[in-house]
């Protein structure tokens, strides 16, 4: 008993073979199409401040962290995320 090479076997069912390759392709476009887009990213920002240590401190940190808050509330507005949605 001989077995065909795989060669021989793809010439003589070349339409077959096309007709499946052409449906997969198909089918994993509509997949791709059918899925909303997911985007997700991330980032840090480190804020400090270098000084003698002084009565000051104290009043520096919470200006420090009020005004990181500050930056984190300003990230999320539509007008900063806008543009950067709109390029993606």
């Amino acid at each position: 008993m001989t077995f065909p090479s795989p060669l021989v076997a793809v010439r003589s069912r070349w339409t077959v073979v096309a007709l499946l390759a052409a449906t997969g392709a198909v089918g994993t476009y509509a997949a791709a199409a059918a899925q909303a887009p997911a985007y997700q990213g991330t980032s840090a920002i480190f804020v400090g401040f270098e000084s003698a240590p002084s009565p000051d401190d104290a009043r520096g940190q919470r200006y420090l962290r009020e005004t990181v808050e500050s930056y984190a509330a300003l990230a999320t507005t539509d007008a900063v995320l806008r543009p950067v949605i709109d390029t993606v």
